[in-house]
């Protein structure tokens, strides 16, 4: 089962077909169900879903963007790991692990183009985009979204729910607080020790020297 019936819930089949795995049936929530079909598969309402697909005969797949500063995903995975469901880990063949699959953690999206150096550790029901590259020891806790080509240098910390944007660069030791965005082309040069919206790259001195 794939969750949604976006645009991105299309992509998101198309390119698991195109990679070798078929998806059966298609669930979402019911105020967004307008039909019973989607791509030519049967769609479920979230409630009918779980009342009517059995977790021995189904494995969910998660692929949420970061809506509602991740809480969205992490609500979903929650709702379907508490009615027993088990989750499908996509990585995709033209991406490159470093670091032992054991370090990656259940429905989890991994790109193509995405670079894991050894010994990163991914959490439970992250999406890691297209052309992302995680430098080594980098460590991202559950429920992150991680945008296409992003890049993080060495030992980087990201807490829960972190978005990071397409193309921000973060660099070596940083540590993200849990719950916090960063924008699109922005270049992290110091931790975040505080929640928030971080559109602007710290260019002063003062938060480009992170020793300080």
């Amino acid at each position: 089962m794939l969750f949604g019936n976006s645009k991105q819930a299309k992509c998101m089949s198309k390119v698991l077909k195109f990679e070798g795995v078929e998806t059966d049936v298609f669930c979402v929530d019911a105020e967004h169900k307008k039909e019973d079909t989607f791509l030519g598969k049967p769609l479920y309402s979230t409630e009918q879903f779980l009342s009517e697909c059995s977790p021995n005969d189904y494995i969910a797949f998660l692929p949420v963007g970061a809506v509602d500063r991740c809480n969205f995903r992490k609500k979903k995975f929650f709702q379907f790991q508490e009615a027993g469901y088990d989750f499908f880990t996509f990585i995709s063949r033209y991406s490159i692990l470093y670091t032992n699959i054991k370090n990656i953690g259940t429905n989890v999206y991994i790109g193509s183009c995405a670079i894991l150096h050894p010994d990163v550790v991914i959490g439970d029901n992250c999406y890691i985009s297209e052309g992302a590259k995680i430098g080594h020891d980098t460590q991202i806790k559950p429920h992150c979204f991680v945008g296409p080509h992003t890049c993080m240098c060495g030992a980087v910390k990201l807490g829960e729910r972190v978005m990071v944007g397409v193309g921000a660069l973060i660099r070596e030791k940083v540590e993200i607080a849990e719950g916090s965005i960063v924008g699109m082309g922005v270049a992290i040069h110091k931790s975040i020790e505080k929640a928030g919206v971080y559109v602007v790259s710290p260019v002063i001195e003062e938060h480009y020297n992170r020793h300080r």
